[in-house]
């Protein structure tokens, strides 16, 4: 994302549980049910985000099947009752792109706030207020 103006963000920032998502995967990968939780939407809302998203790039989804005996190992028991995981995680360009957009956010911001500091005369803004690069 190069755009340095916010009406140029991407579609897939128009979302606030994608944001959330996005937000939630850059700290670590997270099940779908943590990630449901986190976001607290429907099963509809998250498959029709994830999906949104992994179309785009910015998330990956693993899969893997787990015993009923055994359901933090990642490994199959014989004879046992298989239950499907899924864990999402971000990927590189996700996390640039998020990046981008928090720091275009804070960068509107933090200009909405100097012009404010200026109309009041308001003097050492500067040192005050962060602007991302």
């Amino acid at each position: 994302m190069v755009e340095k103006n916010i009406a140029s963000v991407p579609d897939v920032f128009n979302s606030a549980i994608r944001i959330q998502m996005l937000a939630s995967l850059s700290v670590s990968p997270m099940s779908y049910a943590n990630l449901k939780k986190v976001c607290q939407c429907s099963d509809g809302t998250m498959s029709h985000n994830t999906k949104k998203l992994k179309e785009e790039g910015y998330i990956i989804d693993v899969k893997f099947h787990v015993s009923k005996e055994n359901r933090d190992a990642a490994r199959i028991l014989s004879g046992s009752k298989i239950i499907p995981r899924t864990f999402y995680e971000i990927t590189d360009l996700g996390l640039q792109e998020y990046k981008n957009f928090i720091n275009l956010i804070l960068k509107e911001y933090n200009k909405q706030q100097i012009t404010e500091m200026q109309e009041k005369g308001e003097k050492n803004y500067e040192k005050d207020l962060r602007i991302a690069d």
